[in-house]
């Protein structure tokens, strides 16, 4: 499942942010919750969240601007829908029309306060496992750890120990800076094949994709160079089929962290459609994220990574 919500008009609540740490000792790392994923078969994952009390799963995706549920979820959760008419679109061109509002949402001991309204996306976008998304204006009230290696999503406190999260050990890291695009995507700078590229983090896409016209700018592909290979078509998010092709890139490194051999899908620029919102041209899935450890320092404006299994 390829998910990067691009646009959203809705105003949308989100949890209030935990307690601060005032009077804390500085620099003490200081964890809110720590919830197990649920990896799903595509390498995307879920925790859980409570939704007017019902317990269900919502695949944690960085590329939503919005948490959301399914159409089906929310009719299931008794709650009304609002026809918002332009409530944004997914990558692929997929429409989003309705906002549902809950009077209860809770993320491990973390609760919302009041009413909290959610996109409500059509049911092509969820599973039965993973009815939903928890997106940006959740996550943006924390700092976020995906540690993938042990299975455990975390979230801090924002970080007063700037330049010094990486906790976790005691190897080289990176420390980028990031940026958020008009729809809040988390955008940093990488080299790909020592070429710079600017990235989009997306942890509810099973796959990374490329805007194919913008590799060939980048490397001066042809169109017939014998190292790009059709993988026939897919149809993403449900929606057009879409033809794929594959590329075997190299490397892709971040301040010094590599990830060998990235698998990076390349599909056509008006299916890619980020040009409208900024000039990333890669957008990175499961497929490459699984191989790092990532914390999200959203205040600080700091991406830390390492690989996975360091420790």
């Amino acid at each position: 499942m390829y998910r990067l919500m691009l646009w959203a008009a809705a105003v949308i609540a989100w949890l209030p942010q935990a307690a601060s740490a005032e009077g804390a000792q500085p620099c003490m790392m200081r964890k809110l919750v720590s919830l197990d994923m649920q990896t799903f078969s595509d390498g995307e994952f879920a925790v859980p969240v409570a939704i007017n009390d019902q317990l269900m799963n919502l695949t944690v995706d960085t590329g939503s601007i919005a948490s959301s549920v399914s159409l089906d979820a929310a009719m299931q959760l008794n709650s009304r829908l609002t026809y918002t008419g332009s409530g944004g679109h997914f990558l692929n061109n997929i429409e989003v029309d309705y906002t549902t509002t809950v009077h209860s949402f809770a993320l491990g001991s973390l609760r919302s306060s009041g009413d909290f309204t959610l996109l409500a996306i059509p049911n092509l976008l969820t599973t039965v496992i993973s009815p939903g998304l928890l997106g940006y204006d959740v996550l943006r009230n924390y700092d976020v750890e995906f540690d993938f290696y042990r299975g455990k999503f975390n979230l801090f406190v924002h970080n007063t120990c700037l330049g010094h999260a990486v906790y976790w050990t005691r190897e080289a890291f990176a420390a980028i800076p990031l940026k958020t695009d008009g729809s809040h995507h988390i955008v940093v700078r990488a080299y790909l094949d020592g070429k710079p590229v600017k990235v989009i983090f997306d942890t509810g896409s099973s796959s990374s994709v490329m805007s194919e016209d913008a590799a060939k700018s980048l490397f001066g592909w042809s169109d017939n160079d014998p190292r790009l290979k059709s993988a026939g078509s897919e149809k993403i998010n449900g929606g057009e089929w879409v033809p794929v092709h594959t590329f075997p890139f190299g490397s892709l490194v971040f301040d010094g962290i590599a990830v060998t051999n990235p698998q990076i899908t390349l599909i056509p620029q008006h299916n890619f459609r980020l040009d409208r919102y900024g000039d990333a041209s890669i957008v990175l899935g499961m497929s490459v994220l699984r191989q790092l450890h990532i914390y999200v320092a959203y205040d600080e404006g700091i991406l830390y990574l390492t690989g996975a299994e360091a420790q």
